[in-house]
């Protein structure tokens, strides 16, 4: 499966589409600007939240290190460029990997950056590739948390009873057309109900 070694990427993507807001791929880009401490932050939460399903770093590696390593990659491949800037003197929490002559985070480090994303197409194309890898997934945990609570305060509920009151529930809005079809797929086949 390719999903694992992409799965960081896409936690960049979904948190840059996050920050900028839910702007549709098809309309027309605007150039936005957004906080690198808070993509850093949505990047962190979403890792958290996907924790059991992926390895975003190894347990040597601080997580937000790798988020911050993704980022700056993201920024040599030009999806994302620095708009501005701020210094102030101090130890860097996180080493980054292009500090090769300052392995200590000693020197003069960013406490501000506003970065901006590129609105060229083949960009765009990937940002929503790089989405779409995510979003069943993150659709399904997003619906079982809407319905959860409002089935268990029912009653005492077995897990298989669980399950497949979720998928019904998840079912019935792919037919409206409220939920992607893969959410549900995805929510009921690794629960092993596919009979």
């Amino acid at each position: 499966q390719v999903t694992p070694m992409l799965a960081m990427e896409a936690v960049i993507a979904c948190s840059i589409h996050k920050v900028v807001g839910n702007e549709d791929f098809e309309l027309k880009c605007k150039e936005v600007e957004l906080a690198k401490d808070k993509l850093v932050e949505e990047a962190l939460f979403l890792c958290k939240l996907l924790a059991r399903e992926y390895i975003f770093a190894p347990p040597c590696v601080d997580l937000s290190c790798a988020v911050n390593d993704m980022i700056e990659s993201f920024m040599t491949s030009d999806v994302l460029t620095v708009s501005k800037q701020s210094y102030s003197r101090g130890r860097k929490h996180c080493v980054s990997l292009g500090d090769v002559g300052d392995p200590w985070g000693e020197r003069e480090r960013s406490v501000s950056m506003v970065l901006k994303r590129s609105c060229d197409v083949s960009v765009m194309e990937y940002l929503w590739f790089l989405r779409q890898i995510l979003a069943s997934l993150l659709e399904a945990y997003w619906l079982v948390g809407l319905n959860l609570l409002q089935i268990m305060d029912e009653k005492p509920i077995e897990e298989v009873e669980l399950i497949e009151k979720l998928h019904g529930v998840m079912v019935e809005k792919a037919n409206r057309g409220v939920l992607n079809r893969g959410a549900v797929e995805y929510t009921y086949y690794t629960t092993g109900n596919n009979s």
